[in-house]
């Protein structure tokens, strides 16, 4: 894993339909976790990683943030945010995913992208 990880292209291993796939760090939009499952969705796929978020979050370096206790976004990604009811903002990605950015993350968030 660590060899993967400091490739000049990072890369993560992913399961689908019980099969191992190696995808880019740069083709994740944003890594949710549902349950005890953890997805990974790319532009148009759905992975399963056995890494908890916390791992990752120290893997995938800069362009990843946790907007929320179970979810994790690529800032690259990002098509835009707009606020929604109490407090919170909604991030839409680039491929049409949307999350909430919980108010915990917000501050950190919006400094972390210069706001």
């Amino acid at each position: 894993m660590e060899i993967l990880e400091k490739s000049s292209k990072p890369i993560i291993p992913v399961k689908k339909d019980g099969k191992v796939n190696f995808i880019q760090f740069d083709e994740i939009y944003l890594i949710k976790s549902i349950g005890d499952k953890n997805n990974v969705l790319t532009e148009n796929e759905t992975y399963e990683t056995q890494k908890k978020l916390y791992e990752l979050e120290n893997i995938l370096g800069r362009d990843f943030f946790r907007i929320s206790k179970s979810t994790i976004v690529n800032i690259m990604k990002i098509d835009k945010v707009s606020p929604s009811l109490n407090g919170i903002m909604n991030v839409t990605m680039k491929n049409g995913l949307s999350d909430v950015i919980s108010r915990k993350y917000l501050p950190k968030f919006k400094k972390h992208i210069g706001l």
